[in-house]
């Protein structure tokens, strides 16, 4: 795995069916910034027969079901962009997350995981559902639309709210990463606890050069070769859902957390039987300081 001279110091932790490269840094304007980015390594299929049976056996029976939300995504596709509609809303008063789908990145990798049941319209709408579900009582909104009259930090980098205009958005781009990228997401780490930065996790790395955002055929190559390929439009959105979720945690300053069947876990298998959640105590904790200052 490729090491980055920085200045502070490289952990690398190798856990299962995942690396995950944490790097600690420091930005212009000497504010903290942690850059996570995450690989998920496919071992052979006897090994991963191994851990699923176990963990299904062990976790899936124990619960771990989120909150659910009883908002729903809407479609409006009049106002749409590319082959579809627009999909979410922006609530007053929370952070908002604007999901910058590459589509053909999308529907590229749906024809590889063989996705035919549904569309990429589909998916983009489930994961806004899903992402909804998984930060249910927190006070964050999503849509695949920018916001109207909105600002968002530049390429790769975070900002303070007070350095941008109004209505301030953060952004995670869905796209490619291309064969030399070795993560399936890339994020940064808001250390403040409060929420005081947003990020635009799209382009390269202000800070490090690396590419931001969630890589579809990253995840699509782990996808195919895991025990969810074959399982549909359903499970194909889900799995990107959590890796855009923990991304999005990191972003609003969440650390890994090794609990089994948390979102945050660095070592996270793909498994169709293990519905992947924030633990209470992740979301009491954003629960207390979101949306964090200047969201209206």
């Amino acid at each position: 795995m490729k090491k980055l001279e920085l200045q502070r110091h490289l952990k690398v932790y190798c856990i299962g069916r995942k690396h995950a490269n944490i790097v600690i840094l420091r930005n212009f304007k000497n504010m903290p910034v942690k850059q996570n980015h995450h690989r998920y390594v496919p071992l052979t299929l006897k090994i991963i027969l191994v851990i699923a049976a176990t963990l299904a056996a062990s976790i899936h029976l124990g619960g771990g079901c989120g909150h659910k939300s009883s908002r729903l995504p809407y479609v409006n596709p009049s106002t749409g962009t590319g082959t579809g509609g627009d999909y979410g809303q922006y609530v007053d008063g929370t952070d908002k997350w604007f999901l910058d789908f590459d589509i053909s990145a999308l529907e590229e990798g749906m024809n590889t995981a063989e996705i035919t049941d549904e569309n990429s319209d589909y998916i983009r709408a489930k994961i806004i559902e899903n992402l909804e579900n998984l930060f249910a009582d927190v006070k964050v909104s999503f849509s695949t639309k920018a916001p109207d009259n909105g600002s968002t930090p530049s390429t790769g980098a975070q900002a303070v709210y007070s350095d941008l205009g109004n209505n301030p958005y953060n952004t995670i781009s869905i796209r490619n990463g291309g064969p030399a990228e070795p993560a399936a997401g890339r994020g940064f780490w808001d250390s403040t606890n409060s929420n005081d930065n947003l990020e635009n996790l799209s382009g390269d790395s202000v800070y490090t050069g690396d590419q931001m955002g969630v890589f579809v055929d990253v995840l699509t190559d782990v996808y195919i070769n895991s025990l969810t390929a074959g399982y549909g439009a359903d499970e194909f959105a889900e799995q990107l859902s959590y890796v855009i979720a923990h991304e999005i945690g990191h972003s609003l300053g969440l650390l890994h957390n090794d609990t089994i069947m948390n979102i945050m876990h660095e070592g996270r298998p793909m498994d169709p039987l293990i519905d992947y959640t924030f633990t209470p105590e992740d979301i009491a904790f954003l629960i207390s300081f979101m949306p964090g200052p200047g969201r209206e």
